[in-house]
């Protein structure tokens, strides 16, 4: 062999490597599931306190209902960014197909959803009272494609009560303190000073006669 063939062998095998790697890098830049517990090690092993991870949404819900969270990945590169959500129970859906993916049971960005600080998605409660938890690790990455101590990642948790409705709490009963609550926010909508999401049994967005109707017809329960 002279050396151009070995020049050209060389660079055929560089090449090959290159489009191997490529390939790799692209393939978690379109989202990667099993990583909402221990954080985006397949980047770098250890989290980064600089980077904030933000789950908004419900901590107390009624069961065999829809609702909506986001998570918002804040500090860090912010150039590339992504997540994984996972839930012990329930359902997660996708809502924004542009920029979130379901993968496995998993929320995960799409490689449009790498320019997003914030990813929107619903969860269906199960139909079981009982505790359960949200996790999520979010990704802040500088988007050059390599990894390394650029690419940083925290993660986090909500644990949210599945009650029976009338429960404003969370204390999994249905008593004087919540009619309470539901009595400061009744007539109050989302928005509104006085608005307590869980006292909004129905999750339509306001507190009216139909939540009452929950709380009353549940009044002295326990689960």
């Amino acid at each position: 062999m002279n050396k151009l063939e070995a020049l050209i062998s060389a660079f055929v095998i560089l090449f090959v490597s290159f489009m191997a790697v490529s390939t790799t890098i692209l393939a978690k830049s379109d989202g990667i599931s099993g990583y909402s517990t221990v954080g985006c090690t397949c980047h770098s092993s250890n989290f980064s306190p600089s980077v904030g991870v933000t789950i908004s949404g419900r901590t107390i819900v009624v069961p065999d209902t829809t609702y909506a969270y986001t998570v918002t990945v804040s500090g860090g590169p912010l150039a590339a960014n992504g997540l994984d959500v996972s839930i012990t129970n329930g359902t997660l859906a996708v809502t924004d197909s542009t920029n979130t993916q379901l993968l496995e049971t998993e929320i995960v960005q799409t490689v449009a959803g790498m320019s997003q600080i914030s990813w929107s998605f619903d969860w269906t409660s199960p139909s079981t009272y009982g505790s359960v938890t949200m996790h999520v690790a979010g990704f802040s990455g500088d988007g050059d494609g390599r990894k390394d101590q650029d690419d940083l990642w925290n993660t986090a948790s909500l644990t949210i009560v599945v009650s029976v409705p009338g429960d404003c709490d969370g204390d999994r009963d249905v008593d004087y303190d919540d009619f309470i609550v539901l009595a400061g926010a009744y007539g109050s909508s989302s928005g509104d000073p006085a608005f307590v999401q869980a006292t909004d049994f129905d999750a339509d967005g306001d507190v009216d006669y139909d939540d009452f109707i929950a709380l009353a017809g549940n009044y002295g329960k326990s689960v």
